[in-house]
């Protein structure tokens, strides 16, 4: 496997999968892009979900098979929509999918002065009585 991030990459190679040559993944950023893989032959109703909000990756691929396929960004394990990564194997805004196959998970983090997702307000902090509550919700009479 190959990481990639803002400071730069270190390789490895995985050796499992079904031998063939490319079974490798990369990580850059905070969602999984594929190096090489396996071609599918969409043979199951999974294939090119119609949930994506106009990514660029997954149609056309075995999404939803916990297989990082050519042209997915992730693969959960599942082709559902709203838990990180698409019907079609993209990633969601908000989330990061770091191991193939299994749950991806929410990078929204309350307390880092960034509102995002369903937070009302973040103000970098976990004190409550500021005007913002240690659950990034508006607390009453701020």
């Amino acid at each position: 496997m190959t990481t990639a991030g803002a400071g730069g990459t270190s390789g490895g190679s995985d050796s499992g999968g079904d031998g063939g040559a490319g079974d490798d993944t990369g990580v850059a950023g905070s969602f999984i892009v594929p190096e090489g893989g396996s071609s599918g032959d969409c043979a199951d109703s999974s294939c090119g979900g119609t949930d994506d909000p106009g990514g660029s990756g997954g149609g056309g691929t075995l999404c939803g098979n916990a297989q990082l396929d050519p042209e997915e960004q992730c693969d959960d394990g599942n082709a559902s929509p709203g838990d990180g990564c698409t019907g079609a194997c993209n990633l969601e805004p908000n989330y990061a999918c770091n191991t193939v196959g299994q749950a991806c998970t929410s990078t929204i983090a309350c307390g880092d002065g960034t509102v995002a997702g369903t937070e009302a307000c973040d103000d970098g902090n976990h004190d409550d009585d500021d005007g913002c509550s240690a659950d990034c919700t508006v607390e009453a009479n701020y």
